[in-house]
């Protein structure tokens, strides 16, 4: 009975087809709703590439500019320590304490830059699992709808009862799909207006964490100094 049913589908629908032609009404609504599925795994492509290049770019060059303070000061401090030994004192711990204290604060930049760029990846995937799900769900549920109406309609007396039964039970599932696509151009500006947010965020995140660092390493260089001379 079941293979029967699945089989009078299958013709009907093929009937319909060449019936309604490219307008299979049905048909439409479901292309429409595959089409905002499609248009938000791109616009999630798009937004998570544009984060990824943006915040990675200036992430790059803070790291750069960590490097460019701790590495030369590391290299003046070497040479000033280096000399005094030249002269007989033992200075080597003098080098040791700089090392540990310039590792420590070019550490720890490069752990705030990190939690800058994930901070604004976790923003951006956070709005788009809390927007993805329940129009995931709505799209499923308006396909199965639609397929409801197709099986309610196949008794229906002929080809021409199938369009008139299809006509007259597909105006709520009309309405959704309409729902949906309001819905999706919501959740479009949701998403790129919180990867606009998160990326300018992090910019100034990105910009703290290193915003102390040739201080710091000015201070370890003048403490090495001292002890050099000590």
């Amino acid at each position: 009975m079941i293979m029967k049913l699945i089989f009078a589908i299958i013709l009907i629908h093929s009937a319909v087809g060449d019936r309604f032609g490219a307008s299979n009404p049905l048909s439409t609504l479901k292309s429409r709703v595959d089409r905002v599925m499609n248009n938000l795994d791109s616009l999630k492509r798009e937004v998570r590439l544009n984060l990824d290049r943006q915040v990675y770019n200036v992430k790059i060059n803070n790291m750069e500019s960590v490097n460019k303070a701790v590495n030369p000061a590391m290299d003046r401090i070497s040479n000033k320590v280096n000399e005094a030994k030249k002269q007989g004192r033992n200075v080597d711990h003098c080098l040791e304490e700089a090392r540990v204290a310039l590792r420590s604060y070019s550490t720890n930049a490069f752990d705030q830059l990190n939690k800058c760029d994930k901070a604004a990846h976790s923003r951006v995937e956070s709005t788009i699992s809390s927007v993805e799900t329940p129009l995931t769900q709505a799209a499923s549920q308006i396909k199965n709808a639609a397929d409801q109406v197709a099986l309610s309609c196949v008794g229906s007396s002929g080809i021409m009862g199938y369009e008139i039964c299809v006509n007259r039970n597909m105006v709520p599932v009309a309405n959704s799909v309409g729902n949906l696509e309001t819905t999706y151009r919501t959740v479009e500006e949701t998403i790129r207006s919180t990867s606009r947010s998160a990326i300018t965020e992090s910019y100034s995140c990105l910009s703290n964490a290193v915003s102390s660092i040739f201080k710091s390493t000015s201070q370890v260089e003048s403490t090495a100094n001292n002890c050099v001379k000590a």
